[in-house]
């Protein structure tokens, strides 16, 4: 896969992460890789309001990335 843009992780984050079971890290670096290839294809993805920058997120179940 080829990445067309940058997603941004930031430390709090990473943290977050590696406390997740593997199936739920799994499905995290899933959804990051393809948001590196194309963020307007992948579902649930909506601007952060209020941001300055062109922020986006995405729900992934009780989660937001």
């Amino acid at each position: 896969m080829t990445s067309n843009y940058k997603v941004i992780i930031e430390k709090k984050a990473e943290k977050f992460i590696k406390k997740q079971d593997a199936i739920r890290k799994k499905q995290i670096m899933k959804v990051i890789e393809q948001l590196q290839v194309d963020p307007y294809r992948v579902g649930n993805v909506k601007p952060v309001k209020g941001s300055d920058f062109e922020t986006y997120r995405y729900r992934l179940g009780d989660f937001r990335l």
